[in-house]
């Protein structure tokens, strides 16, 4: 027999529960009452609208082995050929959105569902079974929803894995040829693709350099644009002139855009390109007599500031690129800067950006760089931070936090996620290796980067667990 006190609570709690289903009010005010009735739409709804308030108050509700509930999930298909994954998936196309329903995880068969339609009560009996459609999954295969999406939020909501929608959120799930884009993108054993890259670079690479490498160039086959974000000192500059030579590289045939924050920086740039890749010709754009016009021809790597980007350089802005390079991305961490918007506003078929310091001060600025890799990919900057740094930085629930370093992780090399986590930037040095999961050890590690000489690195995605060399990992 409970206690008073315990029955006074449980008495409350049903009672607020009335306010959703008027039966339990009457439960509530009744201390003798031991069973009661509901009708067919108010057990809809225990399992539907009212599933969740009724959980925040403490009642949970038991049912019995052979009813099967409904639940609904977000599928996303590409509108092309289901069976490629080559080729550029191009963030400017469509997608399509739509409802799937599932029994068990199992999708129900379309003739389940039409009579699921059109019963009058919100069950039908199947295989020996009850299957329970609640009250809003009902009102949703009624509705019969599909919903054409751009490439961006769709690779968005895929990569996360869920999608909110009318408040609620529903887990979101890659269909036909973007479900296999998806698996392309979360592969992680490169070894081949590496050495492919390897071997084909007219460069003399180090294995961290040809792991980034192979990376950027699978990243614009798929039609995405990737940051490198390795420590001063690892050979960017390098990388990214042989992401230039490369002829896997789309649009090889058009001119390469370097913009640098200084001419001093710029002249290095030259140095480089001079040593390693004699056979591109390297073009100072500067001047009051500058033009693009011997570029039209040969193979040519223009490099510029980013005050003459700023200034709105009509020549600049109107050129095809082949390739944009934004070196020292962190220029345009501030994505509502006049500099940041005319560097969105250049055509390139690829973009690279290159910095040792994705996160100076907030992860906002992380965002801007991804921003300006992949336009629209990561969605608003609200978006990112619910989907990509709250996860992170809660450390919490584990489940949220390997989705959005899922998300993440496709597109920038290098371990800028324990940035977001301890709220540091990135200093050179030793390199120690830590697990994303141990919070604990993030943190001791983060603090001991106030240090000289210590940066943390994290190894491998999709629990990979490869060895990487110079302290870097792409995948």
């Amino acid at each position: 027999m409970p206690t008073p006190r315990l029955q006074d609570r449980v008495g409350w709690r049903l009672r607020r529960a009335g306010e959703l289903i008027p039966v339990l009010g009457v439960v509530g005010a009744d201390r003798y009452l031991s069973r009661f009735r509901l009708d067919q739409f108010e057990v809809a709804k225990l399992r539907g609208s009212a599933s969740d308030q009724l959980r925040s108050l403490g009642i949970e509700v038991a049912w019995e082995a052979d009813w099967v509930h409904v639940t609904a999930e977000v599928v996303v298909s590409s509108r092309t050929d289901p069976t490629q994954v080559t080729g550029r998936f191009g963030l400017g196309e469509l997608l399509d959105r739509r409802w799937r329903y599932l029994a068990d995880n199992i999708e129900i068969d379309p003739g389940v569902l039409t009579q699921l339609r059109a019963a009058e009560l919100p069950w039908i009996m199947h295989r020996n079974k009850w299957i329970l459609i609640d009250d809003i999954t009902r009102d949703k295969l009624l509705a019969k929803w599909t919903e054409e999406i751009p490439v961006a939020q769709g690779m968005l909501e895929v990569l996360s894995g869920w999608v909110t929608i009318g408040g609620r959120s529903f887990r979101c799930t890659p269909v036909g040829g973007l479900a296999a884009l998806i698996d392309e993108l979360r592969r992680t054993d490169h070894a081949a693709v590496v050495a492919q890259a390897r071997r084909e670079c007219p460069i003399d690479l180090y294995p961290h350099q040809a792991t980034a490498l192979a990376w950027l160039l699978r990243l614009a086959d798929l039609g995405f644009h990737g940051l490198l974000a390795d420590d001063m000192g690892l050979g960017k500059t390098i990388t990214a002139i042989a992401f230039h030579l490369s002829d896997r590289r789309p649009d090889r045939g058009k001119p390469t855009l370097l913009v640098a924050p200084n001419w001093t920086l710029i002249k290095k740039w030259k140095d480089e390109i001079e040593t390693f890749a004699p056979s591109a010709n390297a073009l100072l754009y500067r001047g009051p007599n500058r033009n693009l016009d011997q570029t039209r021809k040969g193979d040519w790597i223009v490099l510029t500031s980013y005050k003459l980007i700023e200034q709105g350089d009509a020549a600049l802005q109107d050129q095809r690129w082949g390739l944009v390079i934004a070196d020292e991305a962190q220029e345009i961490k501030n994505p509502a800067t006049i500099k940041a918007r005319s560097m969105r506003s250049l055509h390139a078929a690829v973009r690279l950006a290159l910095t040792g310091t994705p996160v100076e001060n907030h992860a906002g600025e992380l965002r801007a760089i991804l921003d300006w890799c992949n336009p629209g990919l990561f969605g608003t900057a609200a978006q990112f931070h619910t989907r990509c740094v709250r996860p992170i930085e809660d450390a919490v629930d584990s489940a949220s936090r390997e989705a959005a370093r899922l998300v993440l992780q496709r597109h920038l090399c290098e371990s800028v996620l324990v940035d977001l986590l301890c709220g540091v930037g990135s200093c050179c040095g030793r390199v120690g290796f830590v697990d994303e999961s141990d919070r604990g050890s993030v943190r001791a590690v983060g603090a001991a980067r106030a240090g000289p000489g210590v940066r943390v690195g994290i190894v491998g995605g999709a629990g990979a667990q490869e060895r990487v060399d110079a302290g870097r990992t792409c995948w």
